[in-house]
C-alpha cells in the first residue's frame, strides 16, 4: 500500500513540475519578446531621428532660399 501511495505522489509531483515549468517558460518568453520589441522600436526611432537630422542639414545647405522655395513649391 505504501508503495502505491509513493507512486501516486510521484506522478502528481511530475505533472505539477511539468505544469509549473511550462508556465515559467511562457512567462520568460513573453518577457524576452517585450524586451526585443522595445529594443527594435528604440533602434527604429534612432534611425528615423538621424535621417531627419540629415534631411534638415541637407535642406539648409541646398542653395539659395529662392531655389529652395521653387523646388518645394510643388510639394505643398
Amino acid at each position: 500500500m505504501t508503495g502505491l501511495l509513493l507512486w501516486i505522489i510521484g506522478a502528481v509531483a511530475a505533472v505539477a513540475g511539468g505544469v509549473v515549468g511550462r508556465w515559467l517558460g511562457r512567462a520568460e518568453g513573453k518577457r524576452v519578446g517585450k524586451l526585443e520589441v522595445e529594443r527594435d522600436a528604440m533602434a527604429d526611432k534612432n534611425k528615423r531621428m538621424e535621417s531627419g537630422r540629415s534631411a534638415v542639414g541637407d535642406g539648409r545647405d541646398a542653395g539659395t532660399p529662392d531655389d529652395r522655395l521653387r523646388r518645394n513649391d510643388g510639394a505643398w
